[in-house]
């Protein structure tokens, strides 16, 4: 579950999986049954905390393929679809809930803490084991990753999966309150009414994310120049994968190379190069350092 884990680092809301996470990895060999039963569980949990979120009602009784099924359907990604991307869109949704399904009714066979199955109940085959818990990985990971991201249909927030937002709140308040004689930070008290906090969050990833798009589809240097200039004050709290398109369109557009020498352009991509190459794959580095050398000034 090695996908799954590195998805939720840092995401304490998602530490209840850790136990389950055991469960699987801990027992693909001594007991596979075990391990087959935390793959299911991990789908089911996601689902309905997923769910749950966004305030979606669904049955006790609410097998896993069809828990899965209705999280994924909630997603961004298959709501705004045309109606004949939403054809398409249906028939993965029933993969999903096929393939989780799946996982549920090998759990119900075979899962140790199904049905109370005795102890020398048959193994189940490690090949099949190995994909159902794969399956599981890759779903669970995809879930999490797509509902970070969806964050205007969401009944909650949750403070720690917003660093960057976080930081910039922190940095650039002026004052820290104090109530009861403790000090907190500017972001944890305006999270102390998530409504405004979820209002000022859209407001900020919407910023950027205009910008960003702004500066992927900038026509000329003026246009460059005054999106650089707008973004460089948030470079500090861009998430990876903005950095990540930043770069690119650095890479990408000739309205950026060929001014990469010049003023809050050159600003901006020298400090990904130097700051910022960890982010950065060889290829978008090696692209980046390129660019430069196109500059026209």
């Amino acid at each position: 579950m090695q996908k799954l884990k590195e998805v939720i680092t840092g995401k304490s809301r998602w530490n209840g999986l850790l136990s389950y996470i055991s469960l699987v990895e801990e027992n693909k060999t001594s007991n596979p049954n075990a391990s087959l039963d935390g793959a299911k569980s991990i789908l089911e949990t996601i689902s309905k905390t997923i769910l749950s979120d966004k305030n979606i009602s669904y049955r006790s009784d609410e097998s896993v393929g069809n828990l899965v099924k209705l999280a994924f359907s909630s997603l961004p990604i298959f709501t705004k679809f045309s109606e004949i991307e939403a054809e398409k869109s249906k028939a993965i949704l029933n993969a999903f809930a096929t393939i989780s399904n799946s996982v549920g009714m090998f759990r119900n066979d075979h899962g140790f803490f199904a049905h109370g199955q005795d102890l020398q109940s048959e193994k189940f085959d490690r090949y099949l084991l190995d994909l159902a818990i794969s399956s599981s990985d890759l779903l669970a990971s995809f879930l999490i990753i797509s509902h970070a991201e969806d964050l205007k249909d969401r009944k909650r927030v949750y403070y720690e999966e917003n660093d960057e937002f976080n930081r910039y709140i922190d940095e650039t308040s002026e004052e820290y309150p104090i109530v009861k004689g403790i000090q907190l930070s500017p972001s944890r008290a305006l999270f102390s009414d998530q409504d405004a906090y979820k209002e000022e969050l859209l407001i900020f990833i919407n910023e950027k994310i205009n910008l960003i798009e702004r500066l992927e589809k900038s026509e000329n240097f003026i246009s460059t120049r005054s999106i650089c200039s707008s973004l460089i004050p948030l470079r500090d709290y861009l998430t990876e994968n903005e950095l990540k398109r930043v770069a690119r369109s650095g890479i990408n557009n000739p309205h950026i190379y060929r001014i990469l020498g010049h003023g809050y352009t050159r600003g901006l991509f020298t400090w990904v190069i130097k700051e910022k190459s960890s982010s950065l794959s060889a290829e978008e580095l090696s692209g980046l350092e390129i660019a430069f050398t196109k500059k026209l000034y």
